[in-house]
């Protein structure tokens, strides 16, 4: 489980700068149609992990998970009525480590879930098979004045 949430948490603060959405109707079949000016490329999410094509790096470290543990960091749960939303507490859980370039804070997970045929659950597929579920965390870059309200706003 752990490595699940730590490959997420790796997505999330490499694609939340490039967008986030917790749209149930976002995925790779209507992506590149929708309106968002930097999203017209092949290497953005949503993305396909070829798994024959996947090459290690022995120069990678550990990921270091602080706060993880600790369930008094989630803040509040929402039902926004297409998914389920965990906002945490400013500044108390972040990864690190495993190549990143920095510290990144995670200040929020939501779920993507499907019901079979037409709404087909996780946006990000593995040798192009899609996903029941999918849970993506998002992160940021830690600096002292970040806080999800402020980027937010951005």
């Amino acid at each position: 489980m752990m490595a699940l949430l730590a490959a997420l948490t790796i997505f999330s603060a490499v694609l939340m700068p490039i967008a986030d959405s917790a749209d149930a109707d976002v995925h790779d079949t209507i992506w590149i149609s929708r309106p968002y000016g930097v999203c017209n490329g092949t290497r953005q999410s949503p993305i396909n992990i070829e798994t024959a094509k996947v090459q290690g790096d022995a120069n990678l470290t550990a990921f270091s998970f602080t706060g993880f543990d600790n369930n008094s960091t989630m803040k509040k749960i929402t039902n926004t009525g297409k998914t389920v939303k965990v906002d945490f507490a400013d500044g108390l859980m972040s990864v690190s480590g495993g190549g990143l370039p920095n510290t990144f804070n995670s200040f929020q997970f939501h779920l993507h879930w499907g019901n079979g045929s037409s709404s087909p659950g996780s946006e990000h597929t593995v040798d192009n098979k899609r996903y029941p579920m999918e849970l993506c965390s998002s992160s940021s870059p830690c600096c002292p004045f970040f806080t999800w309200d402020r980027g937010m706003k951005v």
